[in-house]
């Protein structure tokens, strides 16, 4: 797509207002490029620092008086793999780094901050808002720069150094933030190029840097360099903050490092203003950018998991120093919670729903074994939830640096400073410092010892109204059976960026294990023909007409025409559910086509029956797929699909209308593949079915479930 094309499709995708706003930012950013290109001098510290000189010699001596998250005494084995972080440390001494697809990927001595690893290409160092960081001839694909750059690294480097005292560790870190500085001077580059990525930087930054602030290789020198840049990370920040259409987890993004920085760094000028209005600004994206029953409007599950870990690291840092969040701000982290139980497997996974780039907000367990448990497990702490606690019994590190010491399963419940003392919602109890308890802010009970009636929770079916549908049964892990139907919007505002067009489709994990998956996202700026696959209506379980997405797509992060899914019926009872809907996604072809979905669960029989029923008055190409997990067997007999993974058996029997496929790895179109991480694809089985209609034709498909104990 050429630049003048894609800037045109996304002026059609903004407000008059935002027209504005962007036009005032660009002549601000023009006025100002003199300024940023003839002047990097290191600037006074008077000029950034809201001290007088005695107070900044105080100041240079490192008294702190903000309270961080962890807790520097009392940790508990169970929590800490201390050979886990030496092990990551000692490889990022030697330069070795892990993202994406590299795996302990060398990237030599020094390191070069603007430089691409993966496509080889130095980005200009020029006046940062004349860089396209979009055009991959320039500076390939953007995100392995912007990847390094967050330093979310350094955490694990600081880390070690804090659990050994191993000053080469401390050293790295100082050298880095040092070189980073040296190389990327202020709007400078690509990596001033977007606010979202200085205030992932920040987060970092402020991590690490309270973990080695006294090692002896932090100077006077480093620090007035360090805060300089903190500086101006945060004035670029709230100059530049994501608004109108682009106000998504970004912004998020953006707010939370700006609250982090002035919380942590109350000296710098302006911080009181900065801190007051990133603040705002999370207590209102907190409740706009998430739909009231919790679940995130980007309609992506990694990025639900990724704005409810930003909010969480706010929302706790300002309880610990006097900035209190509202009870609606919790209230929603809650929730949030409780969207990632009810679609959590098992075995601690969550459907791939919409995009996902592996994105966190700082690496503080290492490894970790499951996010979605994680998040349960500081949920189950946080707001005394026994039912969540059932789900996450074993508290990770990454809950321990954030709650501090104290935080186990078996005194949760037990420890009386811990305990539910019926306060109000929103109520701040527990012991300073150790952890910050709130209590159940939805109103939902402590459930003391009760833990058979939590896990009868968990395998409930449950409906959340913005869109997704999840049908349950088992009472064993063994014997589990998890679909999610995706009746939800495309995306959130008006570019629905990282939605895929995924309208009525389902997937299903029995006992764990993966059977109808949803394919992942594999890549963002680059390959533009795996981009569009990867979010088109082609690689997830649903109905495809006329070789056309379900939505136009209209950018790597932008959709034109969006297809609006419609729920009918929803009915769930002990001894099945049901859920109907529709999509408006192909009324705009020629011959107007609706797509309606009804799925049933038979539960007891454990069986699937799903009905698409393509209404139209002329004649169509019909295309049903199902994409199955890698690690699938499959065998064909007749219209039966026979699939089996680690002793999980599923009979798929299609409609005997369809001309079946299987499809594993085919590149053009492509067809067949998933991504389980960003920047890597391999092969997967996908079942297809096609077919020439006319008129309004019914597809009845038949899913039929046994473990290897009913064999």
């Amino acid at each position: 797509m050429s630049s003048l094309t894609w800037y045109l499709k996304r002026l059609s995708l903004m407000s008059l207002e935002e027209i504005g706003h962007r036009v005032r930012a660009a002549a601000r950013q023009w006025l100002e490029w003199p300024l940023h290109v003839f002047s990097h001098k290191a600037m006074p510290l008077s000029e950034f620092l809201r001290l007088t000189d005695q107070e900044l010699n105080l100041y240079l001596a490192r008294p702190r008086h903000v309270r961080f998250f962890k807790l520097r005494t009392g940790m508990p084995p169970m929590a800490i793999s201390r050979e886990a972080t030496v092990a990551v440390a000692d490889d990022l001494l030697e330069h070795r780094f892990t993202f994406f697809e590299f795996d302990r990927e060398p990237l030599g001595d020094p390191l070069l901050w603007n430089y691409n690893y993966k496509h080889h290409r130095m980005s200009p160092l020029i006046y940062a808002p004349r860089i396209d960081y979009r055009d991959e001839r320039a500076v390939g694909d953007v995100k392995y720069i912007w990847e390094l750059n967050r330093h979310q690294h350094l955490v694990p480097l600081a880390k070690a150094y804090h659990l050994t005292g191993d000053e080469r560790y401390a050293r790295e870190v100082v050298a880095q933030i040092l070189s980073w500085i040296e190389q990327c001077p202020y709007m400078m580059g690509i990596n001033w190029t977007t606010a979202e990525q200085a205030g992932i930087r920040l987060i970092s930054w402020i991590w690490a840097y309270d973990w080695v602030q006294f090692a002896s290789c932090v100077t006077e020198e480093f620090l007035s360099r360090f805060l300089q840049s903190v500086y101006q990370h945060v004035q670029f920040i709230t100059q530049n903050y994501s608004r109108h259409s682009s106000a998504n987890n970004h912004l998020i993004a953006e707010a939370t490092g700006v609250f982090m920085a002035t919380v942590y760094f109350p000296e710098l000028k302006n911080a009181a203003r900065w801190r007051a209005e990133s603040q705002a600004i999370l207590a209102e994206q907190a409740l706009q950018q998430n739909h009231p029953d919790g679940v995130n409007g980007e309609q992506a599950t990694a990025y639900h998991c990724l704005v409810l870990e930003y909010l969480l690291l706010a929302g706790l840092l300002g309880e610990q120093n006097g900035f209190k969040f509202p009870d609606a701000y919790w209230a929603h982290l809650e929730k949030m919670m409780e969207v990632v139980a009810a679609l959590m497997d098992c075995r601690g996974r969550l459907p791939h729903l919409g995009d996902d780039d592996n994105g966190s907000v700082v690496m503080l367990g290492t490894p970790l074994p499951s996010r979605a448990r994680s998040i349960l497990a500081t949920g189950a702490a946080l707001f005394e939830r026994a039912d969540l606690l059932a789900l996450a019994p074993e508290f990770d590190e990454r809950t321990f640096w954030l709650l501090g010491a104290g935080v186990s399963a078996r005194n949760l419940y037990e420890t009386s400073g811990l305990g539910f003392r019926g306060e109000g919602a929103g109520a701040h109890r527990g012991a300073p410092l150790q952890m910050t308890v709130r209590g159940p802010v939805s109103g939902r009970p402590r459930l003391v010892g009760d833990e058979s009636f939590c896990l009868s929770l968990k395998r409930q079916s449950q409906a959340f109204e913005s869109g997704y549908y999840i049908m349950r049964s088992g009472e064993t892990a063994e014997d589990e059976v998890v679909t999610v139907f995706d009746c939800a919007p495309l995306g959130y505002g008006s570019l629905a960026a990282h939605g895929h067009a995924d309208a009525l489709s389902l997937t299903l994990t029995v006992a764990g294990r993966e059977i109808l998956i949803d394919p992942g996202t594999y890549v963002y700026h680059s390959e533009q023909t795996w981009r569009n696959y990867f979010r088109g209506t082609s690689a997830h379980n649903t109905i495809r007409i006329d070789e056309q997405d379900q939505s136009v797509i209209a950018g790597n992060f932008m959709w034109s025409e969006k297809a609006q899914a419609v729920l009918e019926c929803w009915e769930s009872f002990e001894s099945y559910d049901l859920v109907r809907g529709h999509h408006t996604g192909y009324l705009r072809l020629a011959d107007p086509v609706r797509h309606r979905r009804e799925v049933t669960y038979e539960k007891e029989a454990r069986v699937f029956r799903i009905v698409d029923t393509i209404e139209a008055t002329g004649e169509h190409v019909v295309e049903q797929f199902f994409h199955l997990s890698e690690d699938c067997e499959i065998h064909r007999e007749g219209q039966m699909w026979k699939i089996e993974n680690d002793g999980v058996q599923v009979r798929l029997c299609a409609d005997e209308q369809l001309e079946l496929m299987l499809i594993k790895g085919q590149a053009n179109p492509p067809l067949g593949w998933r991504s389980r991480r960003f920047g890597q694809k391999q092969p997967s089985p996908t079942l297809v079915g096609r077919m020439v209609g006319v008129g309004t034709g019914v597809l009845v498909t038949i899913v039929s479930i046994k473990t290897s104990a009913e064999r």
